[in-house]
């Protein structure tokens, strides 16, 4: 009898113990979705300057970027310091303490490719900004004219052909008469 008590007992343990290892044990978890191969694209970009239906200018910037990801972006430029204050000293003359902002002048891309419903979708944002001095002086002080900004921003989404050139903007400029600014882009794919 003692013999039996001590096998139950045993088997009891046992199954016990092994019982609390199995319910202690996690369920395998699925392997993990391997993601999708990442396509990624080479965006070239064509800037043309018309004056007159005539050009005469072309830029061309190339980039790549990755399909659904966060855009490509390219920057060229200078920061112009503006005078924001400054005050003279006690016995006049020139300024002192002066104080500065810097803006930026030049120009700023950002492009971003995405496919939707079996078409390539380009994003493409473009800013150009420069220096330009008014042929007069604005009012009536200081006798030389101030340079200003000049700013053309170019925001669109086209649906493009691989391969292939598109239009994906066009703006005529209002500052300058009879001229005319054009975006072409050519995107690739570079994984097959």
């Amino acid at each position: 009898m003692k013999r039996h008590t001590t096998l139950a007992v045993i088997l009891f343990t046992f199954l016990l113990a092994g019982g609390s290892s199995i319910s202690a044990q996690e369920e395998p978890k699925p392997a993990p979705k391997p993601e999708g191969k990442a396509n990624w694209y080479k965006i070239e970009i064509t800037m043309n300057e018309f004056q007159e239906g005539k050009k005469t200018n072309t830029r061309s910037y190339t980039m790549e970027a990755r399909e659904n990801g966060a855009p490509a972006q390219m920057k060229l430029g200078d920061k112009v310091p503006v005078a924001t204050s400054g005050f003279k000293g006690a016995e006049g003359g020139n300024l002192v303490n002066v104080q500065f902002e810097y803006i930026d002048v030049g120009l700023n891309i950002s492009s971003s490719v995405k496919e939707q419903e079996g078409r390539l979708g380009l994003t493409i944002s473009i800013d150009q900004s420069s220096l330009v001095t008014p042929s007069e002086p604005l009012g009536e002080a200081p006798k030389q004219p101030i340079p200003m900004i000049r700013e053309i921003r170019m925001d669109n989404t086209a649906f493009v052909t691989l391969g292939k050139p598109s239009l994906v903007a066009s703006v005529d400029d209002p500052g300058k008469e009879n001229h005319k600014y054009t975006v072409e882009a050519t995107v690739t794919k570079l994984n097959p």
